[in-house]
């Protein structure tokens, strides 16, 4: 990979790469040097890595440097997410930017009390709607581990927000 290509696959890929940081980080400074090291592993690594390949190459650097960072942070809170962020596509008032953000933030602090594997294949899937073919390249792993998980980790998440919401009721 010469220089061009390296600048196209970067122009196209790097809002990609950190989205996908900023999901595991919930931290924009992180995500945006996490992006910036998985780039710069790419480069250094430009004569090993096939054209074909880059997306589930750049997908596993840079899920490997967000569990580097979480364990230097020591911090495990993955939500910082203001109102233009939400889960819903419309344009909130500001006591609906509130309660969105909540709801929003409940969800990401369940998805973070996950097993590793199991946020990482919800993330890469649900989040930021990956192929399940680049998410097993990514993970390492064969496609049907993949479909697997990504079921163990929909229905343990379904079971924690339904335990959550009971919580919630209660307490009101």
């Amino acid at each position: 990979m010469n220089r061009n290509a390296f600048k196209k696959i970067l122009l196209k890929h790097k809002d990609v790469i950190y989205n996908h940081a900023y999901y595991f980080s919930g931290n924009r400074e992180d995500a945006e040097d996490i992006t910036q090291d998985a780039f710069i592993k790419l480069w250094k690594h430009r004569k090993r890595v096939k054209n074909d390949s880059v997306i589930p190459w750049l997908l596993k650097v840079t899920r490997n440097l967000c569990i580097d960072y979480q364990r230097k942070r020591r911090e495990t809170s993955i939500i910082d997410v203001c109102c233009e962020h939400t889960l819903f596509d419309r344009d909130p008032g500001p006591e609906q930017c509130v309660v969105d953000k909540d709801a929003l933030a409940n969800v990401m602090r369940v998805i973070d009390q996950l097993p590793e594997v199991l946020k990482s294949i919800l993330i890469m899937r649900d989040i930021q709607d990956f192929k399940y073919s680049d998410i097993a390249v990514a993970m390492d792993m064969p496609l049907n581990s993949v479909k697997v998980y990504l079921h163990r980790g929909r229905k343990l998440l379904m079971k924690k927000l339904n335990s959550l919401k009971s919580e919630l009721t209660i307490g009101v």
